[in-house]
């Protein structure tokens, strides 16, 4: 007992935050759980305006989870409505506070949300408060990812020790990639002398979370060894586009994309993973 109070004390400090939260910073006395797969969100109301960047989870003493996803949900009648974001993490640390960038999303004062936890690859121990009804949380179907809706059962718990850390709204922060940004195509050059030509790739920006409403994109080709390491860039000076065409030279060596996300609250830089070794046929 006295280790798991050590390390309960020890986390609790741990979670306390200059900045703003939406959701409960405390280590609740509760002790719950729920089988893999099962989701539970609790309702928090946000006590200030700001961005969402980071999500504290408490998981307790002996959890079999090996996975930990975070959803953040609107309200919708006093139940959970539409999935705003969500977030995971592997290899959860049992009586510890763990902390996992959260995709950046605004919300407001006063405003109703719903904090969602679960946990994949065993059983999921957190900390909550029981209640006398007044206040339920919910859980899903079992399912691998945040669910679309909550429709198995109604609990009385609240005050999951969970919570999402805000940037306030005067200082939003630069974009940020929530997906790699993605390659794809025909990776050789084919034939030889005339009439010989390259594959074309196509690149995606990937996924990205923004708390301004324009964001733009560049892109930047850059071939690498057979490694995929010493990339250097390829493409032409002036506005670059999301296709390139392979080119003799750069048959044994590997590719990749670099996008770039510019909005008025900074520049983020995110790469692709390497293609295939170019090949000659």
């Amino acid at each position: 007992m006295l280790p798991a109070l050590i390390a309960s004390l020890v986390a609790a400090t741990a979670s306390a935050s200059a900045d703003p939260v939406l959701g409960n910073t405390a280590v609740e006395h509760g002790r719950d759980y729920n089988g893999d797969g099962i989701a539970e969100a609790f309702p928090f109301t946000s006590s200030s305006d700001g961005y969402t960047d980071q999500a504290s989870v408490y998981v307790g003493g002996d959890s079999a989870a090996t996975g930990l996803v975070v959803g953040l949900y609107a309200d919708n009648g006093g139940a959970p409505g539409t999935l705003i974001a969500q977030a995971w993490l592997t290899s959860p640390v049992s009586h510890a506070w763990n902390n996992l960038p959260f995709p950046i999303a605004p919300v407001s004062a006063g405003t109703p949300y719903w904090l969602a936890i679960l946990g994949t690859g065993g059983q999921l121990n957190f900390r909550d408060d029981a209640t006398d009804g007044s206040c339920q949380s919910v859980t899903s179907d079992p399912t691998s990812v945040m669910p679309t809706s909550f429709t198995d059962s109604w609990w009385n718990t609240c005050n999951v020790s969970a919570y999402l850390s805000l940037q306030p709204t005067s200082d939003p922060p630069a974009p940020a990639s929530v997906s790699a940004p993605t390659i794809s195509g025909d990776f050789s050059y084919h034939g030889t002398g005339e009439g010989s030509y390259g594959g074309t790739i196509t690149a995606t920006v990937g996924a990205w979370a923004s708390s301004t409403v324009t964001t733009t994109y560049s892109f930047e080709w850059q071939q690498c060894d057979a490694s995929g390491a010493n990339c250097t860039d390829v493409a032409p000076n002036g506005p670059i586009p999301n296709t390139y065409v392979i080119t003799p030279s750069e048959v044994g060596s590997t590719l990749r994309v670099v996008v770039t996300a510019v909005s008025s609250s900074g520049t983020t830089t995110a790469y692709s993973n390497t293609s295939p070794v170019i090949t000659a046929s």
